[in-house]
């Protein structure tokens, strides 16, 4: 999903850990509701990194799924994303895709972070009708 971020820590860090309205990017993760201002400012994708069973029971709208297991192989192809716009990357609590991300910037890929509490805190916090699992 592409879409436009207004404030928070999901701004995209990988110019020093600067942000460009000024700020200091905030580190590895974002939370749901900072990601779910995507409408005004910054450019992001989200990135599901469940399961395929679970991408079929729930998803935010828009985003792409890419399972876990297939990240490092789509390692070039998400260098060619992160240049259109930071990548959030989220599962169901938080743990798979802060693995990801901790991964990826050690690859060299810095702008991208995972989204806190996973898909199960995007539906209470920002999405209450999401299915939850």
């Amino acid at each position: 999903m592409t879409g436009k971020f207004l404030g928070g820590s999901c701004q995209r860090s990988d110019n020093g850990g600067r942000r460009r309205d000024g700020g200091v990017a905030t580190g590895n993760q974002c939370t749901g509701g900072e990601a779910g201002g995507l409408r005004a400012g910054e450019a992001l994708r989200l990135i599901d990194v469940r399961e395929p069973r679970e991408f079929a029971l729930c998803r935010i709208e828009g985003a792409e799924s890419i399972p876990m297991r297939s990240i490092p192989k789509e390692l070039a192809a998400l260098r060619g994303k992160a240049g259109e716009g930071a990548l959030v990357f989220y599962c169901h609590h938080g743990s798979r895709s802060l693995q990801i991300v901790t991964w990826l910037r050690q690859q060299g890929l810095t702008a991208c972070q995972s989204m806190q509490g996973g898909i199960d805190r995007w539906a209470a916090s920002v999405d209450p009708g999401l299915r939850r699992y």
